[in-house]
């Protein structure tokens, strides 16, 4: 066999293969967009349902959702001495809402941090 034949031989052997590489890079956002889609996969004698899963997950988050909302609730009447103060100074009332708003904000946030970055002990 010579160099030319070799050559040849070759590039015909990784043709398809570089093809299918190719396509995949160059369509791989879109396949990414389509894989959370992807309810079952099946190759021969291959198969995977992805589909009651998801459905699995989304029923159990809803519950929980649903128990942390409840737990979570704000009450319904207004705060007294906010209505008191708008009654006086309805900007004064706005600022003292929106501080208290900062506030709550402030220590949810500092919440959500301890919970994703335990302190050493």
């Amino acid at each position: 066999m010579d160099t030319t034949t070799f050559i040849v031989e070759l590039i015909k052997a990784l043709a398809w293969p570089a093809v299918i590489v190719g396509l995949i890079l160059f369509l791989r956002k879109p396949l990414r967009d389509l894989i959370p889609l992807l309810i079952r996969l099946k190759y021969k004698d291959f198969e995977i349902e992805f589909g009651k899963k998801i459905e699995e997950a989304k029923a159990e988050a809803a519950v929980e959702l649903s128990k942390e909302a409840a737990v979570k609730a704000l009450p319904p009447q207004p705060d007294e001495k906010l209505a008191k103060l708008a009654e006086v100074s309805p900007r004064a009332a706005v600022l003292e809402a929106w501080r208290q708003t900062e506030h709550e904000l402030v220590r949810a946030a500092a919440e959500v941090l301890r919970k994703q970055m335990p302190c050493p002990t």
